[in-house]
C-alpha cells in the first residue's frame, strides 16, 4: 500500500516557537547595540573630560612656573565639557585646583604639588570624577 497522504511545512505550534525565538534574540541584539552605543559615548565624554582636565593642569603648572600662584591654594570652577551645534553647554562640569608648597621658600628652587579634578554626570547619571598628581618646580634666578 502506498501512502500518499503525507503533509509538507509547519504545524501552527512550530511556526509560532520559530516566531519567539526570533523576537527574543532581535530584542537582545537590540539591547545590546544600544548598551554599547550608550558605553561607547560614555567613553567619549570621559576623554572629552580627561583632555578639559590635561589642559587645566598644565595651565597650573605652567602658572606655578611662572611665580604667578593665585591668592587662594584651592578651587571648583564651573566649565563646559562639550558644546552643541550652536554653541550651548551640552554637558557641565566642574575643574579643581590644589597647589601645595612642597619645599621651602629660600632655595633657588621650589617645588610645589599640584593636585587637579574634574568631575561630572555621565549619560547613565552617575557623577565621575578624574584626578592628576603631579609636581612642578620654579627656579628662582640667581644673580
Amino acid at each position: 500500500m502506498n501512502c500518499t497522504n503525507i503533509k509538507l511545512g509547519f504545524t501552527l505550534a512550530e511556526l509560532l516557537a520559530g516566531v519567539v525565538i526570533t523576537a527574543i534574540a532581535g530584542g537582545a541584539l537590540m539591547h545590546g547595540i544600544t548598551l554599547a552605543k550608550t558605553n561607547i559615548r560614555s567613553i567619549q565624554i570621559e576623554e572629552l573630560a580627561f583632555n578639559k582636565l590635561q589642559s587645566h593642569t598644565e595651565y597650573w603648572k605652567g602658572n606655578i612656573a611662572a611665580g604667578r600662584n593665585p591668592l587662594s591654594s584651592s578651587k571648583w570652577s564651573s566649565t563646559c565639557i562639550e558644546f552643541n551645534e550652536i554653541g550651548e553647554c551640552k554637558i557641565q562640569g566642574e575643574l579643581f585646583y590644589d597647589i601645595i608648597n612642597i619645599s621651602p621658600s629660600g632655595r633657588r628652587a621650589q617645588s610645589s604639588r599640584l593636585i587637579t579634578k574634574i568631575r561630572w554626570i555621565d549619560n547613565f547619571e552617575k557623577t565621575r570624577l578624574l584626578e592628576f598628581n603631579t609636581s612642578q618646580f620654579r627656579f628662582r634666578k640667581s644673580y
